[in-house]
């Protein structure tokens, strides 16, 4: 068995948003791959687990925050 084609299919938005920017999913994956190394309760559920779920959010808010900032700055 060999793959004889790919077909890209949009499930939000339209080929019209993304003229001129790259198709691909390495940014998300890139920008998940941070997330979980800098909030610990998004790493395995026994090393950092969240009692709260409003300390969950605060945490994924602030880094997100950060993470916005530094890209801003850069």
């Amino acid at each position: 068995m060999r793959l004889v084609t790919v077909k890209k299919c949009f499930v939000k938005g339209t080929e019209d948003d993304f003229k001129g920017k790259p198709q691909n999913t390495s940014y998300i994956e890139r920008f998940n791959l941070t997330l979980r190394l800098w909030v610990s309760y998004l790493q395995r559920k026994t090393l950092g687990y969240c009692k709260k779920k409003g300390n969950f959010t605060d945490t994924l808010w602030i880094n997100l925050y950060d993470y916005n900032d530094a890209i801003i700055k850069a």
